[in-house]
């Protein structure tokens, strides 16, 4: 005689989806978040990579000892980087019309001389010097541009860019970052979440572009 053998009852089966549904309802936010803030890390990386290699070139190419003796925040030069569309006369319409703070607080976008709109979708703004001699230029990248989250430090970024070699030499001309980011010792975690744009690409910089910067 076989033996019966006892399955779940409709109750326990429905418990038990429930159970699962409640699990996934917690952890599947967090992993959505971490491919989303991967992505946009990952988009960031690409473009620095594609402006340092316009940048050198251009440098190389015009024997130029200062980056403002190139075409650097020109049309000619977002045109190198393949943009499809570049705005002189707003340049501020490319990004959203507001940003916030990790921290919550509301931040106006920074006003860029040039602005321009990659293939890939990934706006970038430049704020220049006010002569040959100054040390440094400025530039912001937005990875989706206007679509959210709009958040400093998440998909919008500002940056440093060198206009000259230091004497010292410890930083190069045309080096992204390395010339606002000099105090490693500043906590720049905390000053991204509760004040400034300035200090998150310097906390993204410190933690090797670890998808997870905020968080150390």
């Amino acid at each position: 005689m076989r033996k019966k053998i006892k399955g779940f009852t409709l109750a326990e089966v429905l418990i038990a989806l429930s159970a699962v549904a409640i699990l996934a309802a917690l952890v599947l936010p967090g992993v959505v978040k971490d491919a989303q803030n991967k992505a946009m890390i990952s988009l960031l990386q690409g473009t620095i990579s594609n402006l340092n290699d316009v940048m050198q070139s251009e440098i190389t190419n015009k024997n130029a000892k200062v980056l403002s003796d190139t075409s650097f925040g020109t049309k000619e030069f977002f045109e190198k980087m393949d943009a499809v569309q570049i705005e002189t006369t707003n340049p501020e319409s490319l990004f959203a019309s507001s940003y916030t703070l990790i921290g919550g607080n509301t931040s106006s976008v920074s006003g860029s001389n040039i602005s321009a709109k990659l293939k890939n979708g990934v706006v970038i703004g430049i704020i220049l010097g006010k002569d040959n001699e100054v040390a440094r230029h400025h530039i912001i990248v937005d990875v989706n541009g206007q679509k959210g989250p709009n958040i400093l430090g998440v998909d919008y970024f500002y940056m440093s860019v060198a206009n000259k070699t230091t004497r010292s030499g410890s930083i190069y001309n045309a080096s992204i970052g390395d010339i606002g980011c000099m105090s490693w010792g500043d906590n720049y975690v905390n000053e991204c979440i509760n004040s400034g744009e300035k200090s998150c690409y310097c906390a993204l910089l410190q933690s090797g572009f670890d998808p997870k910067y905020l968080e150390k």
